[in-house]
């Protein structure tokens, strides 16, 4: 039995960098493939802005609000440009030029729109330059209500063949669980569920391996492996492994205040999204 397909709406904050061009592209694959309406963003960071659009630029100083709409026309501009979305009739397409805090707007347009997946592009320590910069890429992963991922490199729809999905198996959460065997699904992909065993969160195989029996069984997985992988850290055991089994993707929960709880603890989130080399699928569970 197919699930039913559930994106219907797709957000991709851009800065016109390589690498959110690479989040675009990608984007735009995903939203041919299942008939969804893309939204691109661009913000123009702005401390102490309230402005929601560019033609609402609201400092007090008539300079800077000359300034701010010249770099939203600037903006829009670019839209009109970019490769990938204004020669494909297919897709539905919404450009947007905000101004003012890049998380903020963000997370108002996945509230407000009901976004149902974001697609961000990083470039490592740095997040997404300009749009995204400093811990923001980290607060959206924590925060946002849908499936968010992060990409690094260019990737294509079809390149998603293997995905390393990371568990602590202390709770189960049914909508976690269904949310990432739709993500196989979408790309008629082999799951591969892992979890780590570290020095200072050690359980015996036999436990694992039971609990691990229980999570595919209850939840009827298919086209699937389990496994157990040591390492020193969650956040290296969970980029090994992904290496050792060729995982084209890594999916797992996390945790709003908590960043990636009981898995993955303090900044782990930010350190997968900085660290890892391949797509990072995420999906905040209460």
């Amino acid at each position: 039995m197919k699930f039913e397909n559930p994106i219907k709406k797709i957000l991709v904050p851009s800065d016109f960098s390589e690498h959110a061009n690479h989040a675009l592209k990608f984007a735009v694959e995903i939203a041919r493939k299942v008939d969804a309406e893309l939204t691109v963003l661009t913000i123009i960071d702005y401390p102490g802005s309230s402005a929601s659009t560019a033609l609402n630029i609201d400092s007090e100083d008539p300079m800077t609000n000359k300034y701010l709409q010249e770099l939203a026309e600037k903006a829009k501009s670019k839209l009109s440009m970019m490769p990938h979305i204004n020669d494909d009739s297919s897709v539905k397409l919404i450009k947007k030029v905000q101004v003012g805090n890049p998380f903020t707007h963000i997370s108002d347009e996945v509230t407000q729109n009901k976004t149902d997946l974001v697609i961000m592009g990083t470039r490592g320590s740095s997040g997404l330059n300009e749009v995204i910069h400093g811990s923001n890429a980290e607060r959206v992963v924590r925060h946002a209500s849908c499936p968010v991922i992060c990409i690094k490199s260019e990737t294509s729809y079809s390149d998603i063949n293997n995905i390393a999905f990371a568990t602590s198996l202390i709770e189960d959460h049914p909508e976690l669980i269904v949310r990432v065997k739709q993500l196989q699904e979408l790309f008629g992909a082999t799951i591969h569920i892992v979890s780590v065993n570290t020095p200072n969160n050690f359980r015996r195989d036999m436990t694992t391996l039971k609990k691990m029996d229980d999570l595919v069984t209850n939840h009827m997985f298919k086209d699937f492996t389990t496994n157990i992988y040591n390492d020193i850290t969650e956040e290296e055991g969970i980029i090994y492994f992904a290496e050792k089994v060729k995982a084209d993707m890594i999916a797992l929960g996390t945790h709003g205040r908590l960043g990636l709880a009981h898995l993955l603890g303090g900044s782990m989130a930010e350190d997968l999204v900085n660290h890892a080399k391949r797509p990072l699928w995420t999906f905040r569970i209460s």
